[in-house]
């Protein structure tokens, strides 16, 4: 949710001397077409500022389409016909003239080679400060509607095509009821200021993120970032809002609610226990012994999920397996393996040097005769068997995999291990991305 009206009011600083001179000039403007029929009576002064000046004018700068020399000509000559419609609005300061306006635009447009509307809505509109706003260019009003709309959390009134007039007139009475101010020609300066604050603001989002963009690419490349600088230049902010984008949430709020985010700030006192993993006290037992276990820090913690986040349905109990396959080589010395084939069956033993297991072996390879000599070989290791399990080459060459195959399947039928599955891996959209901070 947006900021209201009200608090973009407050971000903006006054035009002061727009303001000023407006305040000025406008109630002479509306003094000037009450009393005086003819332009030629109006004081020279007001008059320029009121009709000759085209750019930097007390209601609003037209650095374009203003009246050209030739139309205020024309229209100075046919003064008369326009003079008392612009009386009639300078009369009416609380109710707005629409078929007045209209007749007055519809007047104009007789003595100018194009429609020179925002001229136009710039005459009427200095004539009714309580009623009109200064954005007299078509566009611009329809941006702020827009912009507003997008950024504020107050009720904005639909913005109707064709009409600036009525508008104008809705812009006017929104800001009064917003910031209630005691003179309406206090405010006139913020329909503007406000329109030009969230411009302001949309360009430094489009730019942050772009640099935003830049980062999360680097990531994609080194999986890190590092941030140096002082403290309170922006550091933590930035990279939560690279998080943001990451995971694909709004708000600072979203992102402290959400499992694929964590936050941690190290003190003095934070060590690896912490970080990654370490013993931790158990609480006692019924004789009050206190025991130690191995816990997961937050880093630990946080990766765990996010690599389990990466899985869907995932069918594996090698390791509890794996363990029971080395208890009962611990307890029977060996075991009997029957090859795939079905054709013969060979030993299987602890490996001496206790990474592995081995074919127990004889002297003259005779298992019946000879010397037994303990296993020396490592062709069945954890990570070899592993790798047979999930339906992999054992070594890259593959050789002796006869041999892993039928300990894997030994261990399905005598030891409970099930068949491996792998869901789909989360990617593309559905992919549950995390940021640790």
């Amino acid at each position: 949710m947006g900021k209201t009206l009200k608090q973009y009011c407050s971000e903006v600083d006054v035009w002061e001397d727009w303001r000023d001179n407006y305040k000025q000039f406008v109630p002479q403007f509306i003094n000037e077409a009450i009393m005086k029929a003819n332009w030629e009576d109006w004081d020279e002064t007001v008059f320029y500022e009121f009709f000759e000046r085209s750019s930097d004018q007390c209601v609003s700068s037209l650095k374009q389409g203003y009246f050209t020399k030739d139309e205020k000509q024309t229209i100075k000559s046919n003064w008369s016909k326009i003079a008392p419609l612009l009386k009639n609005i300078a009369q009416n300061q609380d109710i707005p003239q629409w078929e007045t306006y209209q007749k007055v635009k519809k007047q104009i447009r007789n003595f100018t080679a194009q429609d020179r509307r925002a001229a136009t809505n710039r005459l009427i509109a200095s004539l009714q400060p309580n009623l009109l706003c200064t954005i007299v260019n078509e566009y611009h009003l329809w941006a702020l509607f827009a912009k507003l709309k997008e950024h504020s959390s107050d009720t904005i009134p639909d913005f109707i095509g064709g009409n600036w007039f009525i508008n104008s007139h809705n812009i006017c009475c929104l800001f009064q009821k917003v910031l209630q101010p005691q003179n309406a020609m206090d405010i006139i300066t913020y329909p503007w200021e406000v329109l030009q604050h969230l411009r302001y603001i949309e360009k430094k989002r489009i730019d942050m993120s772009t640099y935003i963009d830049t980062k999360k690419a680097l990531l994609a490349i080194n999986q890190n970032l590092i941030f140096t600088g002082a403290p309170g230049t922006g550091k933590t902010h930035l990279a939560k809002q690279i998080a943001k984008s990451i995971i694909g949430v709004k708000s600072d709020e979203d992102l402290e609610k959400t499992e694929q985010f964590a936050f941690v700030q190290f003190h003095p006192s934070y060590d690896y226990t912490d970080f990654v993993e370490g013993l931790r006290p158990t609480p006692p037992d019924s004789n009050g012994n206190i025991g130690f276990e191995r816990k997961d820090g937050i880093f630990k913690t946080f990766c765990k999920c996010a690599i389990q986040s990466e899985i869907v349905d995932i069918i594996d109990n090698f390791e509890d397996c794996w363990i029971k396959l080395i208890d009962l080589l611990n307890s029977q010395d060996f075991l009997e393996v029957p090859l795939l084939s079905g054709k013969d069956v060979f030993k299987l033993e602890l490996n001496v040097n206790g990474d592995g297991l081995a074919n127990r072996t004889y002297e003259n390879g005779d298992y019946d005769k000879g010397t037994w000599i303990h296993g020396k070989s490592k062709f069945f290791n954890k990570e070899q068997l592993y790798n047979v399990y999930k339906g992999q080459l054992g070594i890259p060459s593959g050789g002796h995999d006869n041999y892993r195959k039928a300990i894997v399947q030994y261990m399905k039928e005598n030891l409970g291990l099930q068949d491996y599955f792998k869901g789909k891996e989360n990617k593309g959209s559905s992919r549950n991305s995390g940021a640790f901070v």
